[in-house]
């Protein structure tokens, strides 16, 4: 919580961010979907590994991220919204931290913007192959 707090404060203070009414030029960080600015887009993606405990206990499920991109299409924080554990939280987390990103952007400027990133967990139950899409699932 702390390390979020500072890593906030810094944003801040480097202009990356800017709070509501506080007359800064935006009211950063945009949650994607905001009318009229452009979401995020990952340039490069690593598939999340499946955890040996997830894998041994045949674990499936969908861990739900928010991730925080900076003007610069920087990663900020990422955080788990929606855990299922055994490992595969963790596994999220390490593959998305290697992500490299284009940054949001309103009126043709960069913007700070809050995405959120489902990775589905899928394993053959009996057999030893799991694999951690970092796409959203078909519903």
């Amino acid at each position: 919580m702390v390390f979020a707090l500072v890593l906030f404060t810094l944003a801040l203070q480097q202009g990356l961010l800017s709070m509501p009414g506080s007359g800064g030029k935006a009211k950063e960080p945009y949650p994607v979907g905001t009318r009229g600015v452009t979401p995020p887009m990952a340039i490069f993606k690593v598939k999340a590994g499946y955890s040996d405990e997830a894998r041994q206990a045949c674990v499936e499920g969908d861990v739900l991220l928010s991730v925080l991109i900076d003007r610069r299409g920087r990663m900020t924080d990422v955080r788990v919204l929606r855990p299922i554990g055994r490992g595969l939280d963790e596994e999220a987390l390490s593959a998305v931290k290697k992500w490299r990103f284009q940054p949001g952007k309103k009126d043709g400027q960069n913007v700070a913007a809050l995405a959120q990133q489902e990775f589905a967990f899928r394993i053959v139950c009996g057999g030893n192959r799991g694999v951690g899409s970092g796409t959203p699932p078909a519903h």
